[in-house]
């Protein structure tokens, strides 16, 4: 089975110890997704691997003894849902049923963004730090590359973000913005970090022939 693994190290040089690790525990390194933070000083990582079903107890063990790597913090995501066929699945959903479809998928997006959001909270960062990982982890899936724009909580919340080559839209011709399942995903952080139900608009959207996707949150 194919897992995500959320790493958070201090120095790029632990990452060969994070590597060695997950080979003991029986796993493969299928694909990485780095990003260095500025503050707090740290190396993001999204890792993807391919572990046997009966070794999940092992990966478990990674996550939850990861204090012992004196410089890393590993978190579970969850199973990769996101394979090609899967992800052709998902952009048929609005064609094939309409506002049904659009529902489906912007309720699957809230899902896998609150979830996601959740796990991240066991890192104990700001609530723009922590967003800005979720992005990390949608880009680490191969969905699109996120851009935060705007997160401020001083006197009022608000929240913009864009997205280039979003998984739903490119390749598509459309009138209506149809990042159904990014709107989902962003409002599923949102609520976790603000405790509060949010509406995300897409105001730009590749479909309809702008260059990047673009989500607005407000109340």
């Amino acid at each position: 089975m194919y897992v995500v693994l959320y790493a958070e190290l201090n120095a790029i040089e632990e990452l060969d110890r994070v590597v060695s690790e997950i080979v003991r525990v029986g796993g493969k390194v299928l694909s990485l997704t780095a990003c260095f933070y500025e503050k707090p000083r740290t190396y993001s990582l999204v890792i993807g691997i391919e572990v046997d079903a009966t070794k999940m107890n092992s990966v478990d063990e990674l996550v939850c003894t990861s204090e012992t790597f004196k410089g890393a913090s590993i978190v579970y995501l969850g199973e990769e849902l996101y394979s090609s066929p899967f992800l052709v699945a998902l952009k048929g959903f609005e064609e094939h049923y309409g506002v049904a479809g659009k529902v489906f998928l912007f309720h699957l997006g809230f899902t896998t963004g609150h979830e996601i959001a959740k796990s991240l909270t066991k890192l104990k960062l700001g609530g723009d730090e922590i967003l800005k990982r979720a992005l990390l982890s949608y880009r680490g899936h191969g969905l699109g590359v996120p851009e935060l724009m705007l997160y401020s909580t001083l006197l009022i919340k608000a929240c913009k973000v864009r997205v280039y080559e979003n998984f739903e839209c490119k390749g598509r011709e459309s009138t209506e913005p149809t990042g159904h399942f990014f709107r989902g995903f962003l409002a599923g952080i949102l609520r976790v970090l603000w405790n509060v139900d949010v509406t995300v608009a897409e105001e730009k959207c590749i479909a309809k022939g702008d260059p990047y996707c673009e989500f607005v949150v407000s109340f």
